[in-house]
C-alpha cells in the first residue's frame, strides 16, 4: 500500500484499489478512463550477493555479472567484510 496515495497492490504488483476511486458523495474520483490494470507497479530486476541487494528498473541493463564483471564484486565485498 502506498501510504501517501492509499493505492493498494497485490504481491505481483497488480493494482487492487485506489482511494476515492469513485469520489465521495458524488464528487471527485478518478476519470472514467482510469483503468487499474494500467497502473501496476514497475518490475525491479534484482541480484543478491552476501546479503546486499542490487536492483535496476532498466530492462536493457546487462545482467549483473556482465555489468560489474564476473566475480569482481563478490571478491571486493568479501575482502571489505574481512572474509
Amino acid at each position: 500500500m502506498c501510504i501517501y496515495h492509499n493505492w493498494c497492490f497485490d504481491l505481483t504488483g497488480k493494482m487492487l484499489s485506489a482511494a476515492f476511486e469513485r469520489g465521495v458523495r458524488g464528487k471527485g474520483g478518478m476519470a472514467s478512463t482510469f483503468r487499474k490494470d494500467e497502473h501496476g507497479l514497475q518490475v525491479l530486476r534484482t541480484h543478491r550477493i552476501r546479503g546486499l541487494v542490487f536492483g535496476t528498473l532498466n530492462e536493457t541493463t546487462l545482467p549483473f555479472e556482465d555489468y560489474v564483471g564476473q566475480g569482481h564484486i563478490d571478491t571486493s565485498i568479501a575482502s571489505a567484510a574481512g572474509r
